[in-house]
């Protein structure tokens, strides 16, 4: 029980963070799981082998960089969240577009 109350934690906690913030130190997962340092890997090992979450442990440096969290059933406001971040992404988009059609038309002329 208490294993999957810290799973439930993790993904919590990565749901949170946009997705180019998802490199995360073994102390600072431990710190928001509240679990001992040395059972961080085991948790993130458990949490990939049930498709939680994807991504890469790095064990010499003690980080992850997750790639995907396992969508789940949303409460409004974590709705809201993630339609500001959509939006937000909609912009850079956006902006970008805008900066590669400048930067090509100073190539072609």
């Amino acid at each position: 029980m208490e294993q999957k109350i810290m799973l439930c934690a993790l993904i919590e906690l990565l749901f949170h963070r946009p997705p180019s913030e998802r490199q995360l130190s073994f102390e600072s997962i431990s710190q928001a799981v509240k679990c001992p340092v040395d059972h961080v890997e085991l948790l993130l090992m458990k949490a990939m082998s049930l498709n939680l979450i994807r991504g890469v442990i790095d064990q010499v440096d003690e980080i992850v960089d997750v790639s995907w969290v396992k969508p789940r059933v949303l409460q409004n406001e974590q709705i809201k969240t993630l339609s500001d971040r959509l939006g937000d992404w909609a912009k850079t988009v956006e902006e970008t577009s805008k900066f590669v059609e400048k930067s090509t038309q100073e190539i072609v002329v």
